[in-house]
């Protein structure tokens, strides 16, 4: 159980502020998951091994249930207490105890959903600065009024996704620019000029993240795509120019054939030459919400 005791308060007991699941429901729920998986398990080895070896994955069966009920109740105490200790960082970051703090969930529709969003995925990451960067958004959400409550759930949102490749990446893109800084380091750490956000300088081509972030190598679109998706970064380069330019020119081949067949009375296929594909080098600026959901992060440990 989570507590902590400080001047003037009650103790924090976060664990309190989510109900605790039904044992006997939860020990009914286990052997089903691990019948399931041990099921699973000879069904694979029927189709891919032949019968022979599914009788003896069969035969079995019974070990594989107890593995799948073991590795089912270590993991469902990890992602407990991982949702436990989002819970009391959103508890000290919003100066509540355990029971204002379930108050303030109970208030309204929002902040459970808020909650709930930030509880899944505190239990899906094994990554610390994960779970107290999730732990500091609710906490902002549940303190704000009005308007100023959807920006939270738009970073929750966006963090439920990422992991720390994302961070990484997100880090990369907010607090640096293409460059060499003036001690001879690269890259150049971003300074912001003051006055009304903008990305400025920081617009970083492919080979550049690869070049600073080469283990992104293998799954860079995936994690850029996710980025861009959650609206934490854009995408800079001119591809959708040039895609638009590409199409005009094909129908004004096909304009101007058409119009030499109708005058000449000679109709005949078009005939359209190969297009000329200037090489465009994909690049991406953060935004000022993906600055905003870095900082979660940073105030969490991460990189630290």
């Amino acid at each position: 159980m989570l507590t902590e005791l400080r001047p003037g308060r009650r103790p924090v007991c976060v664990a309190c502020v989510v109900d605790d699941p039904d044992e006997s429901s939860g020990d009914r729920a286990e052997p089903a998951l691990a019948k399931a998986a041990a099921g699973i398990v000879g069904a694979a080895a029927g189709i891919r091994l032949g019968p022979g070896m599914a009788l003896v994955f069969g035969a079995a069966g019974p070990l594989f249930e107890g593995l799948a009920v073991k590795s089912w109740q270590e993991f469902w105490t990890g992602a407990q207490r991982r949702a436990g200790e989002m819970l009391e960082t959103a508890a000290d970051e919003a100066g509540l105890d355990a029971e204002e703090l379930a108050d303030r969930i109970a208030g309204s529709d929002q902040a459970q959903l808020q909650t709930a969003i930030a509880m899944a995925a505190a239990e899906r990451t094994t990554w610390p600065p994960q779970v107290k960067a999730l732990g500091k958004v609710l906490a902002e959400g549940l303190i704000a009024e009005g308007d100023a409550v959807d920006l939270p759930q738009f970073a929750l949102e966006a963090m439920a996704d990422l992991g720390r490749l994302h961070v990484s990446l997100l880090d990369l893109l907010v607090r640096y620019e293409p460059g060499v800084a003036s001690d001879g380091t690269s890259p150049r750490p971003y300074q912001p000029t003051g006055g009304d956000w903008m990305a400025g300088r920081r617009s970083w081509a492919e080979r550049w993240i690869l070049e600073y972030r080469p283990h992104l190598q293998p799954v860079l679109t995936s994690v850029v795509g996710s980025l861009v998706r959650h609206g934490l970064a854009h995408q800079t380069d001119r591809t959708p120019e040039a895609m638009e330019q590409l199409g005009k020119d094909f129908q004004g081949q096909i304009n101007r054939q058409a119009s030499l067949a109708k005058r000449t009375n000679k109709p005949k296929p078009p005939t359209l030459r190969p297009p000329v594909i200037r090489r465009i080098e994909r690049s991406w600026s953060p935004t000022e919400l993906g600055e905003r959901v870095l900082g979660y992060y940073i105030e969490a440990g991460a990189g630290s």
